[in-house]
C-alpha cells in the first residue's frame, strides 16, 4: 500500500508499545467490563488486528507527533475515515481513539476505558477489527501519541452495537 510507505519501517519500541496496548485491550474485552453508561452481556469475541487500520493509526500518530497537535483531523485535513480509505480498506464504521502523553500502555488503556465512546469501541460488540499506532514525541516533552482505530466489518445495525462514527 503506497499510503503506508511512511510507516513501513516502524520503530521496534513503538511497535512494542502498540502490541502491549492491543494485548491489554484484548484482556479487557474478554472481561467485558461495564463502560461508563453502557453494559453488554458476557465476554466479547476478540477484535482482529488489521494491517490497514494499523497503517492508518500509525500515519495519524506520526502526523500528530511531527506537527505537535492532538486531534482527529489530520494536518492535511483528513478524517479517520479518509486515512482508512487511503489504505484501500473498506469498513461499515470507523472509530478513532487518541491518547496523548500516556506514560505507559497500561495508562493509555485506562484512559480509553474511562471515556464512554472509546470504552464502547474497545469492549462493545460493534467493532471487530483494530489497529494501533504509537509515535514518541520527537521533542521529548511528552510520552507520545497513541492512535487506536476500530472498524466494523458488518453494519452497526446488524451487530446490536452503538453508533460507529468517528469519535473519542
Amino acid at each position: 500500500m503506497p499510503a503506508c510507505s511512511p510507516v513501513r519501517d516502524w520503530d521496534p519500541a513503538a511497535a512494542a508499545f502498540e502490541d502491549d496496548v492491543l494485548e491489554r485491550m484484548a484482556s479487557l474485552r474478554r472481561q467485558r467490563p461495564v463502560c461508563p453508561g453502557a453494559t453488554w452481556p458476557g465476554p466479547g469475541d476478540l477484535q482482529v488486528e488489521d494491517g490497514a487500520l494499523t497503517c492508518a493509526a500509525r500515519i495519524h500518530a506520526l502526523d500528530m507527533a511531527t506537527e505537535a497537535f492532538v486531534g482527529h483531523e489530520g494536518s492535511d485535513g483528513s478524517t479517520p475515515e479518509d486515512r482508512v480509505a487511503r489504505t484501500g480498506a473498506v469498513f461499515f464504521a470507523v472509530h478513532e481513539a487518541i491518547v496523548a502523553g500516556a506514560p505507559s500502555p497500561a495508562a493509555a488503556v485506562d484512559l480509553l476505558a474511562g471515556d464512554p465512546e472509546d470504552c464502547a469501541a474497545m469492549v462493545g460488540p460493534t467493532f471487530d477489527r483494530v489497529g494501533a499506532g504509537y509515535a514518541p514525541d520527537p521533542s521529548g516533552t511528552s510520552s507520545g501519541y497513541l492512535v487506536v482505530v476500530f472498524a466494523a466489518t458488518a453494519s452497526p445495525g446488524t451487530t446490536g452495537g452503538s453508533e460507529g462514527s468517528s469519535g473519542g
